[in-house]
């Protein structure tokens, strides 16, 4: 085999086959090019800012959506807390009740207590104001996860949280009822990117805000600790202060929390568990039977992640990969599932994606647009949950020994969307 079998560049090549090579050899190239990916992805950005703004105002117009529907019972909860009384409304006291019914607060007192100075505020410029926290925490959230990861390249961080807010739709489901999605989110990302004692007191921070990241202390018992004692101490710093400030509060949430899981399933809502969910599929009529197994199946996922989280957690380079057992796991243990719950996951793909191989990232992407698509069928959720995961902890343990995406190499490539 001498050079005179391989192949050669021929520079007089004729002029009728220019175009031929360069749409074989050099489209590829160009379309991939880091300076056209970015005027690519501007152009998206700007145009989810022009449509979601103008969906927006014509929606507040219409009444067609509420906005921040889910932040006016935030907004009251607040209200009560400031002037030292339970946040709770009397009737979620009283027995089970609709979860979706308005005045309904379903978090921690100290959740209220946070938000006792928006509950000064007029609710139409309260809700404006946590719009703007709810963007601002969610873009934080990225950019930290993203830095923690390996991208350096500033540019290319904001233009990936650009392409998330556009493309993924819990997103937008998240910043027009006004959740808590944007504040949780964050305080993954801090866990994610912080050392010991800062990722248990991102961990408490999470938990008095909603319960579920809670599911994450006996990781960060079992990292160390360091570990251990910021998560008491996050929790002394949060919890004390609404002790204090409205003494039965806490009692009061023992009440609701049993009283809400009870409504869940005595009341209708436009929500369910994924067992439920798939039982109630029309195109999976033959599963209805199995609607108890599939919820013990869904119990013992739960159950297996927190103790996966555990194992992990105390192994060298495993607190990222325990994390993101957690975070799954705080999603699939509420008795009802939403669609902008899998915002809290965007931080971990941010973090993931520069050390993941090309495989782990086409199993990142595959769960992404199953969230994405999850609305449409619990099959799809279920599926996106199960890719997602798997791809996730296989790309963070165990720990890479080197990045899978060489410095040189620091374009949009590194982009988790």
């Amino acid at each position: 085999m001498g050079s005179s079998h391989g192949y050669k560049r021929v520079p007089d090549e004729p002029a009728n086959t220019g175009l031929a090579a360069q749409l074989r050899a050099g489209l590829s190239r160009r379309l991939m090019d880091r300076h056209r990916i970015r005027i690519y992805a501007g152009m998206v950005i700007s145009l989810f800012l022009v449509a979601f703004i103008g969906a927006l105002v014509t929606s507040a117009s219409t009444n067609h959506i509420q906005m921040g529907g889910d932040f006016a019972d935030y907004w009251l909860a607040a209200g009560r807390m400031a002037g030292g009384h339970s946040p709770y409304a009397p009737e979620m006291l009283v027995g089970p009740f609709p979860p979706q019914a308005p005045d309904r607060l379903r978090y921690p007192p100290a959740f209220a207590q946070l938000l006792i100075p928006l509950s000064w505020l007029p609710l139409p410029i309260a809700t404006a104001v946590w719009l703007g926290i709810q963007i601002g925490t969610m873009a934080l959230a990225f950019w930290i996860a993203s830095r923690a990861g390996g991208t350096n390249n500033r540019l290319d961080r904001a233009i990936a949280i650009g392409l998330a807010f556009s493309l993924f739709l819990p997103i937008d489901d998240s910043l027009i009822h006004g959740n808590v999605e944007g504040p949780i989110a964050l305080a993954w990302a801090v866990a994610l990117a912080a050392g010991e004692a800062n990722g248990g007191i991102a961990l408490a921070v999470g938990a008095v805000i909603k319960v579920v990241p809670g599911l994450g202390f006996p990781a960060a018992v079992a990292r160390g600790r360091r570990s251990a004692m910021g998560l008491v101490g996050g929790l002394a710093v949060l919890i004390v202060p609404s002790i204090l400030l409205a003494p039965g509060a806490w009692r009061d949430y023992a009440v609701v929390v049993p009283n809400m899981i009870a409504g869940s399933s005595k009341f209708p809502t436009s929500s369910q568990s994924l067992p439920d969910a798939l039982a109630a599929d029309p195109g999976l009529g033959a599963f209805a039977a199995f609607a108890t197994p599939a919820r013990l199946v869904f119990i013992g996922a739960v159950a297996f992640l927190i103790v996966l989280s555990m194992y992990l957690a105390r192994r060298p380079g495993g607190w990222q990969a325990a994390l993101l057992a957690v975070a799954v796991a705080s999603i699939l243990a509420p008795a009802n599932i939403w669609y902008h719950y899998t915002v809290v996951l965007l931080p971990f793909a941010f973090f993931i994606w520069p050390r993941a191989s090309t495989r782990m990232r086409l199993g990142l992407m595959a769960g992404l647009a199953g969230f994405f698509l999850a609305i449409m069928s619990p099959v799809v959720a279920t599926l996106a949950f199960a890719v997602f995961t798997v791809s996730g902890l296989r790309a963070l343990w165990p720990p890479p020994q080197a990045p899978a995406v060489p410095a040189a190499a620091e374009d949009l490539a590194v982009m988790p969307i």
